[in-house]
C-alpha cells in the first residue's frame, strides 16, 4: 500500500511538472515512477525508465541521480530476463559515476552488477568479487541498507558473512 502512495505522488509530481514547464523534474518524476515499479511491474518500469534516460539524455543531463535509474532499469530487466540490456543498463550507470565521481549509489550498482554476471552464466567468482566490493563500498560510505542487502546476496552466493 505504502508503494502505491508513493507512485500517486510521484505521478502528481509529473503532472505538476510538466503543467508549469518543468521539463526536467517532470522526467525525474517520471523516472521515480518506474523505479517504484520494479518489483510490481517490471515491464512498465523498463519502459518507463527508458523512456525517461532518453529524455535525460536529450537534455543532455548528467545530474545527480542519473546513474540510480539505469540501475533500477537494469533490476527490472533482470527480472524480464533480459539480460543484455540489464548488462548494458548496468555498465551505462558505472560510466556515469566513472564521469561524473557521483558515487554514493556504487554499492547498490555493484549488487545488481554481481546479480547480471550470475544471470549471464557460471561466473561466481566475478558475482562474489563484485558483491564483496558492493559490501566494502557501502561500509565505507557507512551505508547499512545498502551494506545488508550486499552481504545478503553474497551469503546467498556462498560468500563470507559480512
Amino acid at each position: 500500500m505504502k508503494q502505491l502512495g508513493i507512485f500517486v505522488r510521484k505521478r502528481v509530481t509529473n503532472r505538476l511538472a510538466t503543467e508549469h514547464g518543468f521539463g526536467f523534474w517532470a522526467t525525474g518524476a517520471q523516472l521515480s515512477q518506474g523505479a517504484a515499479l520494479v518489483i510490481a511491474d517490471p515491464e512498465r518500469a523498463a519502459t518507463v525508465i527508458g523512456a525517461g534516460l532518453a529524455k535525460l539524455d536529450s537534455l543532455g543531463s548528467r545530474y545527480y541521480f542519473h546513474s540510480i535509474y539505469p540501475c533500477f532499469e537494469a533490476e527490472a530487466l533482470l527480472r524480464l530476463g533480459r539480460i543484455a540490456e540489464a548488462r548494458t543498463a548496468i555498465d551505462r550507470a558505472l560510466a556515469i559515476t566513472a564521469s561524473t565521481g557521483l558515487i554514493w549509489w556504487n554499492a547498490d550498482l555493484h549488487r545488481i552488477r554481481a546479480a547480471v554476471i550470475g544471470a549471464e552464466g557460471d561466473d561466481d567468482d566475478a558475482a562474489r568479487d563484485a558483491l564483496t566490493r558492493a559490501v566494502a563500498i557501502a561500509e565505507q560510505q557507512g551505508s547499512e541498507t545498502f551494506r545488508h542487502r550486499a552481504a545478503a546476496d553474497l551469503a546467498a552466493l556462498g560468500g563470507p558473512a559480512h
